[in-house]
């Protein structure tokens, strides 16, 4: 067996676990909280071999992100690449409480990735960002999103067809044929999750909730307690659960983060085309082994990708020429590499600014700046 480009943690899970695909797949395609119990329902593992496995990739290191629509939560994506680097000591980043990712690129370029309300529009933020950023620096390439969602390939499905020698390069020529369920379908995930009038936005913990499985499922469950037993809540575990099952309304299953961060190159794929194709191009990317977190509009989508640079051409070689079109008319690609040695910073969901009495989010700087000081002492943040 030879996996290219995994995380040497759960390469080890693959060697000494037993049945560890199932379980994986189990986890990616259930809501919160990843319980043994309910995994080992689903995956047809018994709860002990389920239970020592989860202790084991917890040690090993590996993190299950929970996955969601930020339309779901009146918000969208906007990204951006600035012409320069950011240095240590400039100050704050730009709409530093909208923030989500930002890297200093391999081209010598700043990225940023934003959550933002979504009624500011792509002018709004990029003129606030622009101002920011002075006047020696431009935006090269602006664009927004209003859905977002993981790929969620099946482990089982690619040992299986593969023989357990995945590398992106034959990735690309099974994931075509992958099956499709309600966490990896371009139509399903596209639909509004929520009921008619409903919001996750209720309370303070739904929204700490989406944070806490952003940077790990597994053992959200074990922080959540924490935080809640922390602010004296008797019933902590009851209230826990309830508000699990409020916030699970959203939730789309998870993604197990496979990528050996440490070596691959992470990949910004930007997208303009033909409709039709962009769809059967995202359709695809929602399968594919390699691909993580991906956001799309008709016509236009964004990828985020790891794998080993010596695969990276292939893939857009062959993402080129993934469409059949008649005349034929080939997408436009923006290409933003990164990796971890250009880390600027990092945010999950923006639950300090949600004002939960007038239930809004909230633009204004000044303000922000005092509710997430206030919010920062009530939930510190290393228990988050």
């Amino acid at each position: 067996m030879q996996i290219e480009g995994v995380d040497p943690g759960l390469r080890i899970g693959f060697r000494k676990l037993k049945g560890l695909p199932s379980l994986l797949d189990s986890m990616q395609y259930s809501p919160l909280p990843l319980g043994t119990n309910a995994l080992s329902a689903s995956s047809g593992i018994p709860m002990a071999t389920v239970s020592r496995s989860i202790s084991k990739l917890v040690k090993l290191g590996v993190r299950v992100r929970v996955d969601y629509n930020l339309n779901d939560l009146d918000l969208k994506l906007v990204v951006m690449e600035v012409d320069s680097m950011w240095r240590p000591g400039e100050g704050d980043l730009p709409l530093k409480h909208w923030i989500s990712s930002a890297f200093n690129t391999l081209n010598g370029t700043f990225f940023l990735a934003y959550r933002v309300p979504r009624e500011m529009s792509l002018a709004e933020v990029t003129k606030i960002v622009q101002a920011r950023l002075g006047g020696e620096r431009r935006i090269l390439y602006a664009e927004e999103y209003r859905n977002t969602m993981m790929a969620k390939p099946s482990f089982q499905y690619y040992m299986k067809v593969t023989g357990g020698n995945i590398n992106p390069k034959v990735a690309l020529k099974v994931a075509q044929d992958h099956p499709r369920n309600e966490y990896n379908r371009l139509d399903t995930l596209l639909k509004p999750r929520r009921p008619p009038g409903f919001r996750v936005t209720k309370d303070m913990i739904d929204l700490i909730i989406l944070s806490l499985a952003e940077v790990d499922s597994l053992t959200l469950k074990r922080r959540l307690y924490r935080l809640l037993h922390l602010h004296a809540h008797k019933e902590y575990r009851v209230k826990a659960e309830k508000h699990i099952a409020h916030t699970n309304k959203i939730v789309r299953g998870n993604r197990v983060m496979a990528s050996d961060k440490k070596n691959n190159l992470f990949i910004g794929i930007g997208v303009q085309g033909d409709e039709k194709c962009v769809e059967e191009m995202t359709t695809m990317m929602l399968a594919y082994f390699y691909a993580y977190s991906i956001a799309y509009d008709k016509g236009k989508a964004f990828y985020v990708i790891s794998m080993p640079h010596s695969y990276v051409h292939d893939l857009i070689m062959s993402l080129d020429n993934l469409c059949n079109l008649d005349p034929p008319v080939k997408p436009k690609f923006k290409l933003i590499p990164f990796s971890l040695n250009g880390f600027v910073a990092r945010m999950s969901v923006p639950y300090r600014n949600y004002d939960f009495l007038k239930k809004s989010w909230v633009t204004d700087e000044r303000i922000l700046d005092i509710m997430s000081e206030r919010i920062r002492k009530k939930y510190p943040v290393d228990l988050l």
